[in-house]
């Protein structure tokens, strides 16, 4: 962090707190997202709990309407030079964690905008540390359960992170500002959601998120928020690959039983073959991919199997130094695909 002297700081209009002076207030965490994919009609709220941690989410076309919707505050005040920054113009989507607890200063630099709201100079260090703690633990649960809600196999949907930020709240309603800005670009086309799929996809979301693995969450997330294709395939394909695994922990001492009275599952091929001798065919990734979708995924077809082995040709020829750069489809492919799996 970049220390800068009492004189830089007073340059920048701060001064420090005199005497009898002092600011209080509670702390929150919020990340604003773009919704590439969609379009939407109306302000939705939903709320879902990660790892023990409470989390509110707002989507909306307007980002003001989205902070309002959460804590009656606009969330920034020229619109329309923040999305010319930013280059969005809608819709949002809005995540925020917190009440904190109440922390106090009395000493320190500050300023008081022409708004009413407090900027201080890292004056609260210890709530920024522990929301950006818990942000972290809670946003990968949270982006990969919202993404697999919304994509649809006929659209694209995507977040960008705008910006993430930690504010306080005084006890009179006012607002006290420590702001981080990160932005990207990308290309995409849109699809409108009425309010009642935006409101069902936004409750699917916070129902999926109570159930996925936090090694498969981070890896979709790191996927999800990279725009080099090399880097997204390989993330997604490590995700599947360890939810694969994972999945088959949990079928493994049932095959005995499954392969004398299977469930009903559209893997008819592969699942005729793989009967022939489920002992041997337990161990590589492929075999444990059919035996998931023979036993769980029973939504899965032989075309998403053909898909799999594809993908993982591609992964292991990029191992093995065959390719370079995974073709554009295969991106597309490995997402599609880790999406309809864990979107069950």
């Amino acid at each position: 962090m970049v220390q800068f002297s009492d004189r830089v700081k007073e340059a920048m209009g701060l001064r420090r707190l005199q005497d009898g002076e002092s600011v209080r207030a509670s702390f929150y965490f919020v990340q604003a997202f773009a919704l590439e994919g969609v379009t939407v009609q109306s302000t939705e709220v939903a709320s879902m709990t990660i790892n023990g941690h409470d989390c509110l989410l707002a989507l909306s076309a307007d980002v003001n309407a989205a902070a309002q919707a959460l804590l009656s505050v606009n969330y920034i005040e020229e619109v329309e030079e923040w999305e010319r920054e930013h280059r969005w113009t809608g819709p949002f989507l809005i995540a925020m964690l917190g009440p904190s607890c109440e922390y106090e200063i009395d000493d320190g630099f500050f300023r008081t905008e022409s708004n009413g709201e407090v900027t201080t100079y890292d004056a609260f260090p210890k709530p920024r540390a522990d929301l950006r703690k818990i942000a972290a633990e809670v946003l990968p649960e949270l982006v990969t359960a919202v993404a697999c809600q919304f994509n649809r196999p006929n659209n694209h949907l995507r977040f960008r992170p705008l910006e993430s930020a930690v504010f306080g709240r005084t006890a009179q309603g006012g607002t006290v500002r420590d702001i981080v800005v990160t932005a990207s670009g990308f290309a995409f086309s849109s699809v409108s959601l009425d309010p009642l799929t935006a409101r069902n996809l936004l409750s699917g979301a916070a129902r999926l998120s109570t159930a996925l693995n936090p090694k498969v969450a981070k890896l979709f997330q790191l996927a999800h928020y990279e725009t080099d294709d090399f880097k997204r395939f390989i993330y997604f394909f490590m995700a599947l690959e360890v939810h694969i695994h994972l999945s088959f922990r949990g079928i493994d001492p049932d095959l005995e039983a499954v392969s004398r009275d299977p469930k009903n599952s559209l893997v008819t091929i592969a699942a005729t073959e793989l009967m022939k001798d489920h002992e041997a065919r337990r161990r590589n990734l492929r075999d444990r991919f059919t035996w998931c979708a023979f036993c769980s995924w029973t939504d899965l077809t032989d075309v998403d199997l053909d898909e799999f082995v594809a993908l993982k040709n591609i992964r292991d020829s990029i191992a093995h130094g065959s390719i370079a750069v995974p073709p554009s489809h295969a991106v597309q492919g490995i997402e599609r695909l880790l999406v309809k799996v864990l979107n069950r």
